[in-house]
Protein backbone atom coordinates (compact mmCIF):
# COMPACT_ATOMS: atom_id res chain seq x y z
CA UNK A 1 0.00 0.00 0.00
CA UNK A 2 1.54 3.68 -0.76
CA UNK A 3 2.12 6.33 1.71
CA UNK A 4 -0.90 8.14 -0.13
CA UNK A 5 -2.94 5.10 0.22
CA UNK A 6 -2.39 4.86 3.86
CA UNK A 7 -2.77 8.25 4.33
CA UNK A 8 -6.18 8.45 3.15
CA UNK A 9 -6.81 4.74 5.00
CA UNK A 10 -5.82 6.49 8.22
CA UNK A 11 -8.33 9.73 8.07
CA UNK A 12 -11.08 7.35 6.61
CA UNK A 13 -10.20 5.60 9.54
CA UNK A 14 -10.65 8.79 11.91
CA UNK A 15 -13.71 9.41 10.40
CA UNK A 16 -15.11 6.06 11.04
CA UNK A 17 -14.06 6.21 14.31
CA UNK A 18 -16.14 9.65 14.92
CA UNK A 19 -19.25 8.09 13.82
CA UNK A 20 -18.69 5.33 16.19
CA UNK A 21 -18.07 8.13 19.35
CA UNK A 22 -21.04 9.71 18.23
CA UNK A 23 -23.13 6.56 17.99
CA UNK A 24 -22.03 5.14 21.60
CA UNK A 25 -22.45 8.72 23.31
CA UNK A 26 -25.90 9.28 21.66
CA UNK A 27 -27.41 12.94 23.18
CA UNK A 28 -24.34 13.76 23.61
CA UNK A 29 -23.13 16.18 21.09
CA UNK A 30 -20.23 17.73 23.18
CA UNK A 31 -18.40 14.59 22.60
CA UNK A 32 -18.88 14.46 18.74
CA UNK A 33 -17.64 18.01 18.71
CA UNK A 34 -14.45 18.02 20.42
CA UNK A 35 -13.42 15.06 18.41
CA UNK A 36 -14.44 16.60 15.52
CA UNK A 37 -12.17 19.53 16.29
CA UNK A 38 -9.33 17.54 17.22
CA UNK A 39 -9.24 15.96 14.10
CA UNK A 40 -9.15 19.67 12.82
CA UNK A 41 -6.65 19.95 14.21
CA UNK A 42 -4.39 17.41 14.67
CA UNK A 43 -3.34 14.86 12.24
CA UNK A 44 -4.73 11.60 12.29
CA UNK A 45 -1.36 10.21 10.78
CA UNK A 46 1.74 10.25 12.73
CA UNK A 47 3.90 10.47 9.74
CA UNK A 48 2.42 13.19 8.01
CA UNK A 49 1.76 15.84 10.60
CA UNK A 50 0.04 18.07 8.34
CA UNK A 51 -4.07 18.58 9.87
CA UNK A 52 -6.64 20.40 7.96
CA UNK A 53 -6.28 23.65 9.83
CA UNK A 54 -2.53 23.82 8.73
CA UNK A 55 -4.23 25.31 5.78
CA UNK A 56 -8.06 25.52 6.35
CA UNK A 57 -7.62 28.55 9.23
CA UNK A 58 -10.55 30.33 8.69
CA UNK A 59 -13.64 29.04 8.99
CA UNK A 60 -15.90 31.15 7.26
CA UNK A 61 -14.01 30.68 4.11
CA UNK A 62 -13.83 26.62 4.44
CA UNK A 63 -17.76 26.90 5.57
CA UNK A 64 -18.15 28.89 2.04
CA UNK A 65 -16.31 25.94 -0.49
CA UNK A 66 -17.71 23.44 2.00
CA UNK A 67 -21.28 24.24 1.39
CA UNK A 68 -21.00 23.86 -2.66
CA UNK A 69 -20.95 20.10 -1.97
CA UNK A 70 -22.45 17.74 -3.05
CA UNK A 71 -20.98 18.99 -6.76
CA UNK A 72 -20.45 17.64 -10.31
CA UNK A 73 -16.84 16.91 -11.43
CA UNK A 74 -16.21 17.00 -15.08
CA UNK A 75 -14.26 14.42 -16.51
CA UNK A 76 -13.73 12.99 -19.75
CA UNK A 77 -16.94 10.65 -20.84
CA UNK A 78 -17.87 8.56 -19.20
CA UNK A 79 -15.97 9.57 -15.73
CA UNK A 80 -18.02 12.66 -14.93
CA UNK A 81 -19.58 12.06 -11.53
CA UNK A 82 -21.09 13.64 -8.75
CA UNK A 83 -18.62 13.85 -5.41
CA UNK A 84 -19.36 14.48 -2.07
CA UNK A 85 -17.09 16.78 0.44
CA UNK A 86 -15.87 13.40 1.95
CA UNK A 87 -14.95 12.30 -1.39
CA UNK A 88 -13.34 15.42 -2.24
CA UNK A 89 -11.51 15.68 0.96
CA UNK A 90 -10.23 12.18 0.56
CA UNK A 91 -8.48 13.28 -2.54
CA UNK A 92 -7.19 16.15 -1.17
CA UNK A 93 -5.80 14.34 1.43
CA UNK A 94 -4.15 12.45 -1.42
CA UNK A 95 -2.52 15.21 -3.32
CA UNK A 96 -0.85 16.37 -0.27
Amino acid sequence: MSGTRRRVVALLSGVLAVGAAASATRGSSAVLVAEGERWWRQSPDPGNPVACATCHWDASLTRGWAAGFPKVKPLPPPHTRVMTLLQANAEAVARH
